[in-house]
């Protein structure tokens, strides 16, 4: 027994000994984790920030991020998960659910599936009516607003959502967009529905989400973006100049590929699970074959996009359609990012009290103002109210 016990010890202490080793001299290659990773800075060992306990607490967490074989460890830990409970670990930001069939989804898109974030109609009518009042503004301006609403993963494939995360009693309440949908009807709003389009395409034979991400294909984009450009010709009172969308064919794939750019992201919430092989999550990737244009139009709009991550797949198919001639996204209103330029990101901070509403808003000749199901309750990040308070002047 105590040859057993100081087996162990010593086990133990050289594991102990590897880890500060590693964290030291970082000798051994560690595999890179995915998400979200904010440096944390320690102050200066000084009697006051020893004695309030900051340089404690502060050291304690630059610890916990940087200790040698941390990646290791987390990857087994996930890995362990996956394979004996079929869960993704819960230690994330956002945490990621494991549905049927290897379907990934991220929790905030259940959340807003079982009705969790509900907010007053009388909120929604109100921002509504601004959009209307906004779309109605630069149409004077030879110029068009569209609103588009971007379809959830949780609600266009609830199926393979684990029963266990459904609240069915919850589902039988009106969700937000139930709501806004009648409401952009009597008021006369042009927008694009997504989710009213996956569904009617989800009976078609191509796939519209990856399992492996929390975005849409890039078929299913291309899809969407087609039905924005028939809806802008009823939205200005000149043409836009808008290229026509042609589709060819579609081809699906078993692996994740680059269809623009320099990354992809078909596989976004199949990185941040941080597991060593997930690849078990890949499958449903579509890609529209497309013709790239032969000329270049002359005159091509410039564009805003104000929303949040479901944007860049758009984007990108804009690109590779050469269907502007400058872009600015503003994205979640916090961030803004000017293309053409590299699919780096290079996005800088929106400094609203420095924001020229004249000119660097509504000279474009279209805005589009993108919110997903699940944001509705957030929708437009305040875009939409300041926007209204510098029109309405």
């Amino acid at each position: 027994m105590k040859k057993i016990q100081a087996s162990f010890i010593i086990i133990i202490a050289l594991l102990i000994a590897l880890i500060d080793l590693q964290t030291k001299f970082h000798f051994i290659k560690e595999p890179k984790l995915w998400g979200v990773f904010v440096p944390v800075v320690i102050p200066n060992p000084g009697p006051e920030n020893i004695f309030s306990g900051a340089f404690q607490k502060t050291f304690e967490k630059w610890l916990a991020d940087n200790a040698g074989l941390r990646s290791f460890f987390i990857k087994s830990r996930n890995q362990l998960y996956v394979w004996f409970y079929r869960e993704i670990s819960l230690n994330f930001h956002e945490r990621v659910i494991l549905g049927r069939e290897n379907y990934l989804y991220q929790y905030p898109y259940v959340f807003s599936h079982n009705r969790l974030d509900i907010i007053p109609e009388k909120v929604i009518e109100e921002k509504v009516k601004k959009i209307k009042a906004l779309q109605e503004f630069m149409k004077k301006k030879n110029r068009a607003l569209i609103f588009c609403i971007t379809p959830s993963k949780a609600t266009i494939y609830p199926e393979y959502i684990p029963d266990r995360y459904v609240n069915k009693e919850r589902l039988k309440i009106k969700s937000n967009y139930d709501v806004l949908i009648p409401l952009l009807e009597k008021h006369g709003v042009v927008y694009a529905d997504g989710r009213r389009l996956f569904l009617n395409l989800k009976s078609e034979k191509w796939p519209l989400f990856p399992k492996s991400g929390a975005h849409w294909n890039y078929y299913s984009a291309f899809m969407f973006l087609s039905k924005i450009n028939e809806k802008l010709k009823t939205l200005s009172n000149k043409s836009l100049n808008l290229s026509d969308l042609k589709l060819k064919g579609v081809r699906v794939a078993d692996k994740p590929e680059i269809f623009v750019g320099l990354s992809t992201e078909d596989d976004d919430l199949a990185h941040v699970i941080n597991v060593y092989d997930p690849s078990f999550s890949y499958g449903n990737y579509a890609y529209p074959d497309i013709p790239r244009p032969t000329t270049v139009k002359k005159n091509r709009p410039r564009i805003l996009i104000v929303g949040g991550s479901f944007n860049r797949q758009l984007i990108d198919l804009m690109f590779r359609y050469g269907l502007y001639d400058q872009m600015d996204l503003f994205y979640y209103y916090s961030k803004i990012q000017t293309l053409p330029a590299s699919f780096i990101d290079d996005s800088k901070p929106i400094d609203k009290s420095k924001l020229d509403w004249e000119k660097d808003i509504f000279s474009k000749d279209i805005i589009f103002i993108e919110t997903n199901e699940e944001a509705i309750s957030k929708m437009g990040r305040g875009f939409i109210e300041d926007a209204y308070k510098n029109a309405m002047r």
